[in-house]
């Protein structure tokens, strides 16, 4: 894919135009990576056909394991002409100068054709500082490659880091992921999945569950397989809460197709991945949750309308205004900044062939990228769920902006209902610190004294590497620059008088 622009930290990450595919990064670190990507219907060959395509993450020109998507299957036939790729998962142990790329590609393609509508990337560099985990699996505790089980099973996990704060052993118990203290924890489950058989229509479903019982909204259902030896993915997203300390959370696979025998593996060279870090707090955190919408029916999701965020479970003040009885769809922010929206449903229905899709807006207008589109549902053979999942960073939000959800009917217009509470989760991230000069508007004063106080949401931060040679000053020289910390004063002289 490649890149029309980047908005950067450029201490941290490089992006050009000699390479447009590649974000390189500059420090060495762990290094948390998201891509949404929307998909629509390039051409449509008519009749019995069907699309499917796949997006990979590679460094430095390798494909990262557990960076793979793939639940994007097309039927062109229904209306059905749009759909959506996820990948969230964390690199560990990169060095300066290695760098990022997504590729792209058809997994079938049956005469019809697709095309990238748009795609959002976002990456950060996780700070040591943070709490998390990350782990691999390829397997159950059920069965070392199948994971279509009649029954729940969970994935055994093998960490590739575990800060302090979470319990896990790759050797007992593995699958069993301890939450040291009670608190708030983002999660994001990916899974890809590679049919061996002849089952046409085969699903599982992905349950997230914490001391043995399914959160609320819990559950990925978009790894739809219709082909004999093709895959699909399963993702998931959210916030888990507790309220006690050592909760152990499990991630376990269960068959949800009424079909015959076959085996579902993850594929060769890929890996299942989750990832988890602990939040320190609440603070600047938005979660609700919702099961009806602002359409005259509430309970159908697969109409013109909104979700109503009717269930609060966490709201800072401070940055977020929101009423769970009045414009419940709604939340304003109270505070300029970058962020991190997370969300994560599950639909079901009767009918054949719907596929409600779900946008980001902010003030009513739609966020290119930002979009979940997997809610394809077949109504055969068992297959009359789906879940969506999306990971947008919004930038540069201001205060009175309103954040919602659009829904919209992509495919048929039969009724979807919510078969789980959907889930929208807000993070305002931290910023680079702004500087806020001091400076007089006028004066006559042959020289100027000036200073410049760095600040992150109106506190004060500390800073490192500010010299005279980072002012950019026109028709003035610098002189007199001292500081450390946060504030740095300096004198300007000007060139001549009067002067500007």
């Amino acid at each position: 894919i490649k890149w029309s622009g980047a908005d950067l930290d450029s201490s941290v990450f490089e992006f050009n135009a000699t390479h447009p595919t590649r974000l390189k990064v500059k420090a060495a670190g762990d290094y948390f990576v998201s891509l949404n990507a929307h998909s629509v219907e390039n051409s449509n060959g008519g009749g019995n056909h069907r699309t499917q395509h796949q997006f990979v993450l590679r460094k430095n020109g390798t494909a990262v394991p557990q960076g793979k998507s793939n639940c994007t299957y097309l039927r062109h036939a229904n209306g059905h002409a749009e759909t959506s790729g996820h990948i969230n998962v964390l690199v560990p142990g990169l060095s300066a100068n290695d760098y990022f790329e997504i590729y792209t590609g058809i997994d079938y393609a049956v005469t019809s054709t697709v095309k990238l509508e748009s795609v959002r990337l976002f990456a950060e560099k996780v700070a040591p500082s943070r709490t998390v985990f990350s782990a691999l699996s390829s397997r159950t505790t059920a069965h070392a490659t199948n994971l279509r089980q009649d029954s729940l099973s969970p994935l055994v996990w093998d960490h590739n880091v575990s800060d302090s704060g979470f319990t896990h052993s790759d050797s007992s118990n593995a699958h069993q992921i301890t939450l040291d203290s009670a608190g708030k924890y983002l999660v994001y489950i990916n899974l890809p999945l590679q049919q061996s058989g002849s089952v046409q229509r085969a699903t599982l479903d992905l349950h997230v569950k914490v001391a043995g019982s399914l959160i609320a909204g819990g559950v990925a259902s978009q790894g739809y397989i219709r082909l004999a030896n093709s895959g699909s993915s399963l993702h998931w997203v959210g916030m888990v809460s507790t309220s006690s300390s050592n909760q152990v959370l499990t991630t376990e696979v269960v068959k949800s197709d009424n079909q015959g025998d076959t085996s579902i593996i993850v594929p060769a060279n890929t890996k299942a991945s989750i990832f988890i870090e602990k939040l320190s707090n609440a603070n600047k955190l938005f979660s609700a949750t919702a099961t009806q919408t602002t359409c005259s029916n509430p309970n159908d999701w697969n109409k013109a309308a909104a979700p109503k965020w009717t269930t609060q479970e966490t709201m800072d003040s401070n940055y977020y205004t929101h009423s769970t009885s009045s414009n419940a769809e709604r939340i304003t922010i109270n505070k300029t900044g970058d962020y991190l929206l997370l969300y994560n449903d599950e639909l079901n229905a009767s009918t054949m062939r719907d596929n409600p899709k779900v946008s980001v807006m902010v003030n009513s207008k739609v966020i290119p990228g930002a979009v979940t589109a997997t809610h394809y549902i077949r109504n055969s053979s068992g297959h009359d769920e789906a879940s969506g999942t999306l990971v947008a960073l919004i930038p540069d939000l201001q205060p009175n902006d309103v954040v919602s959800l659009k829904l919209e009917p992509e495919a048929s217009n039969g009724i979807v209902h919510s078969k789980r509470p959907a889930r929208l989760v807000l993070l305002r991230k931290v910023g680079l610190p702004k500087p806020i000069f001091n400076l007089p508007a006028f004066t006559d004063a042959s020289s100027i004294s000036g200073s410049v106080t760095f600040q992150e949401d109106d506190a004060n931060v500390s800073v490192s590497g500010f010299t005279a040679a980072d002012l950019n000053v026109t028709n003035a020289t610098v002189s007199n620059f001292s500081g450390s910390g946060a504030t740095y004063s300096f004198t300007l002289s000007p060139n001549s008088y009067p002067s500007t």
